[in-house]
């Protein structure tokens, strides 16, 4: 969800102008989440991603683990082979949303139509006056035909992931990524994977400032 507000105005006359903008870009994200009062397991034939989204079991919290293979099962009965076949998950990503905010503030205001040009006029006349007596040893004093302000600032904000249950069992394959992710577990975490990232995710703050 996006959140922009924006304002302009300017005002002007025959010899003068003033112009303002200034705004905010905010974004904002709506959560998932899944909770079960008794024991919550995910599985998937492929990958299991979570993004800024929550996982709560009251019990255990499986991600990955035994099922039920159909086919097996259909041996089973006739006397075959094991009914109960494990399948893992290739890759469990638990990562975030980034979100981008920005503020702006510009203004521009200066001399406008005929008096803009004798303004200049002025300026170099001034200066060509001063010259053969200043002989460079004290600075002559700037006559501005406009100014120009703006400042911006843009935020990145990180929404994390969430992971919580009395005891927790990850299994995949290939690897589990815990990127900007709080995993709670009071009693017993059992992750296992070919690799296991835990990483940071980064935030930034950036402010620039022209005038």
């Amino acid at each position: 969800n996006t959140k922009s507000h924006s304002e302009q105005s300017s005002k002007s006359s025959d010899v003068t102008f003033n112009n303002h903008s200034e705004g905010h870009v905010e974004q904002e994200a709506v959560a998932s989440g899944i909770r079960a009062t008794g024991d919550l397991t995910l599985n998937a034939g492929s990958n299991i991603n979570l993004v800024a989204s929550g996982l709560k079991s009251e019990q255990t919290l499986r991600i990955g683990g035994s099922v039920v293979d159909q086919a097996a099962l259909a041996l089973a009965e006739d006397g075959g082979a094991e009914a109960a076949a494990e399948k893992l998950p290739l890759n469990l990503h638990v990562g975030t949303l980034a979100l981008n905010n920005t503020t702006w503030n510009e203004t521009q205001k200066g001399f406008s139509g005929p008096l803009e040009e004798l303004v200049k006029v002025a300026s170099f006349a001034t200066a060509l006056m001063l010259a053969p007596y200043t002989l460079g040893q004290v600075d002559l004093p700037e006559v501005k035909i406009g100014e120009h302000s703006s400042t911006r600032t843009q935020d990145v904000l990180q929404v994390g992931s969430t992971l919580s249950a009395q005891d927790m069992a990850i299994r995949v394959q290939n690897t589990a990524a815990f990127i900007g992710a709080t995993v709670t577990v009071p009693g017993t975490l059992a992750i296992s994977a070919q690799d296991i990232v835990i990483d940071a995710a980064a935030e930034t703050h950036a402010y620039r400032h022209e005038a």
